[in-house]
């Protein structure tokens, strides 16, 4: 018996996006201005919404989660 063995990883729907992991893109704020980010990843919600989660700044990142694709924008 082996206490080692590996989790079998969930297969994951595919998400039709406009955005990939990875792209650079811009958070719209309330007075149109935007804060850059690059997309962290990209689910689905549990009413088949897109929802995409985007890392913001550079030494001390954050992760800003359940961003809908209308509040952002390729940079």
């Amino acid at each position: 018996m082996c206490f080692f063995k590996k989790k079998k990883k969930e297969a994951k729907e595919p998400v039709i996006s406009s955005y990939e992991v990875g792209q650079r893109v811009g958070i719209i704020q309330k007075d149109f201005s935007s804060i850059p980010g690059v997309v962290h990843d990209i689910y689905l919600g549990p009413n088949k919404e897109v929802f995409i989660d985007v890392q913001v700044g550079g030494e001390c990142p954050y992760v800003k989660k359940g961003l809908k694709e209308y509040e952002i924008k390729a940079i």
